[in-house]
């Protein structure tokens, strides 16, 4: 879903770093350029897919609380809206499924 400049508020970055939880590891505010990764990077979500916080650029680039809040939901994965089937191998799963294959090569003088 993407911002709803009608329906809701916007901030500049520098402002919305308020509604953002406070680091986990300082207790500070997190910093605008912390925002502006999200938005341009994102970040792995437990699912494995890379999720970004929306943004618009008016004037400045800017978000709302909403958007913040969906980001979170989605990091968090409450709202993984990703079926299993279609998610990403786990590393863990993919080095297991290495380990067979390479075992089966093994057995059969490969």
């Amino acid at each position: 879903m993407a911002i709803n400049p009608e329906n809701e508020t916007l901030y500049p970055l520098s402002i919305a770093v308020k509604f953002a939880p406070r680091s986990s590891r300082t207790g500070n505010y997190l910093t605008a350029s912390v925002l502006y990764r999200w938005s341009k990077k994102g970040l792995l979500a437990p699912s494995g897919h890379r999720i970004y916080l929306e943004t618009l650029k008016a004037g400045g680039i800017v978000t709302s609380r909403e958007a913040i809040a969906r980001f979170l939901e989605k990091r968090s994965g409450l709202t993984d809206m990703v079926s299993q089937e279609a998610s990403p191998r786990k590393r863990k799963d993919r080095e297991e499924a290495q380990a067979r294959v390479a075992r089966e090569l093994d057995s059969a003088g490969i």
